[in-house]
């Protein structure tokens, strides 16, 4: 706030453009400060420092592509140099996959699979049957609804993007699953947890929020969905605090929502999988963190937990970004709201197992309600 009037955040990142002024107030509001995160520093810029600094950032990013697609592309050096227009050309013409195609279960128990490419317009699928499929995409996010097992080949423009098969999870009375939070940015660490993932041949890997360290930042979901990839697993994604990142305005996280969901989909859901009943939650798109009772969502947690599905699920769980108990940081004993919220179904013996992520470190609680186990 400059004087007490709210300055809008600017798209692209944490940006704010500022009239210059010989004398203000400055006020500025921190939402999010779990650990030694937050807010660090302020800096200023001049307005012709900062779009100097955007435009390098954007050329660097096409240059970088441009350069793969060049060793990519397979020509003879001597009839058409690098340098030439018609070269410039036919790389325009090869858009590259930012992503391979995910496996998404969605919040209401259907399959997507979600790719982006670095351009937008047509891709064509053909499959193993002979069946051809176009779809059409106005932001480089594509999206393909799947009930079976499919194969196909990806094409767009004059790009071949690769042959691609999914199979899909195929639940008995035993399942197994791989869990984890907050990977957050950590890239190199992640790295390694897919692959572990991967080599142990999971139904289904649920990720419990803070999926990338900023919410508003470019690419950042795009080389999220690239490393989930690499898992061959199915993906049941959680939203968390820092996937709000840049939209405390209105809490409406525009890229999470883009990228991980699908057009007009709750960031909420519940979920059969195999003997185990999933009810997933969304509590940051309330501030401060909570689920309103006459909220969409709180309707929703309460018809789900009172269900004839889920009293017959042989196993159910809650999956949430924010704690309901926790000492992970000091002062911090998890979320209130959602103790009061869910305390009542565990009095109730509705729900057996919670997970949940945001302190960074493994605990594991037991406790017991009206003789209950949770």
């Amino acid at each position: 706030w400059i004087d007490g009037k709210q300055i809008k955040r600017m798209e692209g990142g944490d940006f704010f453009q500022v009239a210059a002024k010989k004398e203000a107030s400055v006020t500025i509001r921190v939402v999010n400060n779990a650990m030694a995160g937050g807010l660090q520093k302020v800096g200023w810029m001049s307005t012709q420092e900062y779009w100097t600094w955007k435009n390098q950032r954007s050329a660097k990013r096409v240059e970088t592509l441009q350069l793969r697609k060049k060793q990519l592309l397979t020509i003879d050096q001597q009839q058409l140099p690098v340098s030439s227009a018609s070269l410039e050309n036919e790389l325009a013409q090869l858009p590259m996959l930012m992503t391979s195609p995910v496996l998404v279960l969605g919040s209401d128990q259907s399959y997507f699979l979600r790719w982006v490419s670095e351009k937008a317009g047509e891709a064509t699928l053909r499959f193993s049957q002979g069946k051809e499929v176009k779809l059409t995409s106005a932001t480089g996010i594509f999206t393909l609804p799947i009930s079976g097992d499919v194969e196909f080949e990806l094409w767009q423009e004059k790009a071949y993007q690769g042959k691609f098969t999914f199979s899909l999870p195929q639940w008995g009375k035993k399942i197994k699953l791989a869990i984890w939070a907050d990977s957050q940015g950590g890239w190199k660490r992640f790295d390694r947890f897919t692959k572990l993932i991967h080599e142990n041949q999971v139904d289904l890997s649920i990720g419990a929020g803070d999926l990338v360290n900023n919410g508003s930042e470019e690419d950042a979901y795009p080389r999220f969905l690239q490393k989930l990839s690499q898992m061959n697993a199915a993906q049941l994604l959680v939203p968390g605090n820092h996937d709000y990142d840049g939209y405390y305005d209105d809490l409406n996280p525009e890229q999470l929502q883009q990228y991980l969901f699908r057009e007009n989909e709750p960031r909420y859901g519940f979920q059969q999988v195999g003997p185990v009943g999933v009810l997933t939650l969304d509590p940051s798109e309330n501030f401060p963190v909570s689920i309103a009772e006459t909220s969409e969502q709180g309707k929703f947690l309460h018809s789900v937990l009172n269900s004839e599905s889920w009293s017959s699920s042989s196993w159910k769980m809650v999956v949430l970004h924010q704690p309901p108990y926790s000492q992970g940081w000091p002062g911090y004993h998890g979320e209130e709201s959602i103790r009061v919220l869910l305390e009542p179904y565990f009095h109730a013996g509705k729900i057996d197992l919670v997970i949940a992520g945001h302190t960074h470190d493994y605990e594991r609680l037991t406790k017991e309600f009206s003789g209950n186990q949770v």
